[in-house]
């Protein structure tokens, strides 16, 4: 049996006024009869930035599977390895490279699978049909196949005289991605010599760059686009993913993905961290709002437990343009706060900008500039739909230094890796800002309010904002309608 596997999930449902509830549901996969495949898949693949403990390698490898009910011609088939250059830029897949393509050979039995393995790999632990690429396993050759640091993606490409991709001769088309060149990547949680930035998996965006990846059995067919393939949700991907550096060859070559009854429990309350659950930004001030710009951050503890809250801090940043990205920085003390005292289990807990209307907006703790001239729009506490907000926690292995001591992002909302759009009106403060839940309009005058669905924190704030109302975290008040009753009490 896969280890690490035991998952549950939250039942996805509608809201309806301002109440909710969570319920928790085991996942269980659907078994395929025999046959029930349209074409070969990508069906396991490992990927590594560090090296296995137990064998002081990288165990990279693919597996492919043939549940369509006969034996497949494998040299029709190809594997396509594309290396990303960073977080951001998209590129179309390309193999004018030989050496980034593997042409197959023989023939693959219905219910077999077929691995292909690094020649870095121990083949005595991965039990492959064939290995492909660099023996290497030095940082300058981290970018080449059959190198697998999670930001390198693998195509399966099949033979089709409309195809795109010339292999040796011949025409092939993508039937089927891990990873693609074409879907932004995030920066990594943690730092490396390698490559260092990897594709979010099943709303995983911490470190999947040391993981086993299973395809779920439900899916019985190929899929070459890689966004509906990841997933923003364990439910809606199509792949399920080990512990981090908990890599399990125990079913390589087998496709066999089950529950394991002595995993995990899965805790009765879905929350387990701090989190961001409402915000107000405001470029233009509210007439029914004290004639101010009413900022703030509500944090919710929705855990089982009070929080000491002296282990958070809130990081600000401002974004300089719509177009240029760049990283997470809290060198200015200016740009962060460190919390104190505790918070009560199902509480919270609200930051205000010193601009705002105490009387309206009831806060815990007051912060940033007092100013609201729009030289300083871009100082904290003004959000102008264009500034970012971190909730940071303490961790040893943390990246960002603030006052001493090492903290790491746990979640937030905006992002300076993330472009924005222009905004479509005019204003002397910033004009751009990023679209969320679909909403190219203006956002930059609006409460936001996580859903209730949204049990943890995200740090990938291309996965939180959503493309739709539906996939977004976030439910959006209308355009200059904030609506500041519900402040500290965490109800949507």
């Amino acid at each position: 049996m896969k280890k690490y596997l035991y998952l549950s999930i939250l039942s996805a449902f509608l809201f309806t006024g301002c109440s909710s509830e969570f319920t928790d549901q085991p996942f269980v996969e659907p078994e395929i009869p025999a046959g029930g495949f349209e074409d070969l898949l990508i069906s396991e693949i490992a990927t590594f930035i560090n090296t296995d403990n137990t064998d002081k390698t990288r165990n990279n490898y693919v597996e492919l599977y043939n549940g369509t009910g006969k034996a497949i011609n494998l040299s029709d088939y190809a594997i396509g390895y594309q290396a990303s250059s960073d977080e951001s830029t998209l590129a179309e897949w390309t193999f004018t490279n030989t050496e980034n393509y593997l042409q197959l050979s023989g023939n693959l039995d219905q219910g077999k699978a077929f691995v292909i393995g690094s020649n870095a790999a121990n083949l005595t632990t991965v039990k492959s049909n064939i290995t492909w690429g660099t023996s290497s396993t030095a940082n300058a050759d981290a970018s080449k196949p059959l190198q697998l640091s999670g930001n390198s993606a693998i195509a399966l490409l099949k033979k089709d005289a409309a195809g795109t991709h010339t292999l040796n001769g011949a025409k092939y088309k993508i039937i089927d991605v891990f990873g693609s060149p074409k879907v932004a990547r995030i920066i990594a949680a943690s730092n490396s010599s390698r490559n260092n930035f990897i594709w979010s998996i099943a709303g995983e965006s911490g470190e999947t760059r040391n993981n086993t990846f299973y395809r779920k059995k439900s899916i019985k067919k190929p899929n070459a686009d890689w966004a509906l393939s990841k997933g923003t949700t364990i439910v809606n991907s199509e792949w399920i993913v080990s512990a981090p550096r908990s890599w399990d060859y125990s079913n390589v070559g087998l496709f066999t993905v089950a529950d394991d009854p002595t995993g995990p429990t899965v805790p009765t309350n879905p929350f387990q961290e701090l989190l961001i659950s409402e915000l107000a930004t405001a470029v233009n001030t509210d007439p029914n709002g004290g004639a101010k710009r009413n900022h703030y951050v509500e944090l919710y503890n929705g855990t089982d437990n009070s929080i000491d809250l002296s282990n958070y801090a809130i990081g600000y940043q401002a974004t300089t343009d719509e177009a240029t990205l760049s990283e997470w920085s809290f060198t200015d003390s200016n740009n962060y706060l460190l919390l104190t005292g505790s918070l009560a289990k199902e509480k919270a807990y609200v930051i205000a900008s010193n601009t705002a209307d105490p009387s309206i907006v009831k806060s815990d703790k007051t912060w940033g500039t007092t100013s609201e001239a729009n030289a300083d729009a871009s100082k904290p506490l003004q959000l102008s739909g264009n500034s970012a907000i971190a909730l940071l926690k303490k961790d040893a292995a943390g990246t960002h230094t603030l006052n001493g001591e090492k903290y790491k992002i746990i979640d937030v909302f905006g992002s300076p890796q993330v472009p924005r759009l222009t905004a479509t009106s005019t204003t002397a403060r910033t004009k751009f800002y990023w679209s969320i839940a679909g909403e190219s309009g203006e956002t930059r005058n609006n409460t936001f309010w996580r859903k209730k669905t949204v049990t943890k924190p995200n740090t990938d704030w291309s996965v939180s904002k959503g493309t739709t109302a539906l996939d977004s975290e976030w439910n959006i008040s209308p355009d200059r309608a904030w609506d500041y009753s519900n402040i500290g009490s965490y109800s949507n």
